[in-house]
């Protein structure tokens, strides 16, 4: 009976602070939904400021604010197609195939068929991106076949890590 107990006091303190652990991020961190069966939806997220990890301070301040913004799709664009300029980059004659619109919580869908997209942020001074693949496509996203492609876009220019 003893042994009993000694595993009962040892195995659900963990378990217990794992269970509300799991609810807080859950709490935390808003969860955008999407309402298409193909394509990519998401969040935007806008991160500005020091964010250098601080001894002390808990890393969640460095998650950032979602934020309503212009999102233009394009077939997967080369870095080689582009022109950048600072942090943002000019396009030329490329075309967006849809620009879409994320809400209040920075939350976006967009329905498409299957391929390879780049999915870019219109900010005043021309778009904006901060990822690549290993080919130097920019911020490169695939939708596969009557599947949804998760995306959270950081837009970071302003941002110090």
């Amino acid at each position: 009976m003893i042994k009993h107990i000694n595993i009962f006091f040892f195995i659900l303190p963990p378990l217990l602070f794992t269970q509300c652990t799991v609810a807080q991020q859950k709490a935390e961190s808003p969860i955008c939904e999407s309402s298409i069966a193909q394509g990519i939806y998401g969040q935007v997220i806008w991160k500005e400021g020091n964010l250098m990890p601080t001894i002390g301070q808990p890393s969640h301040q460095n998650q950032g604010k979602p934020i309503v913004r212009e999102i233009h799709v394009f077939p997967v664009i080369s870095l080689n197609e582009v022109q950048q300029e600072g942090s943002f980059y000019q396009l030329g004659s490329l075309e967006a195939i849809q620009v879409i619109q994320s809400d209040a919580n920075g939350c976006f869908e967009v329905n498409l068929e299957v391929g390879a997209y780049s999915l870019l942020i219109k900010e005043e001074d021309g778009f904006f991106a901060n990822t690549f693949d290993g080919k130097m496509n920019l911020n490169p996203f695939e939708v596969q076949k009557n599947s949804l492609t998760e995306a959270t876009l950081i837009v970071d220019y302003k941002a110090a890590y």
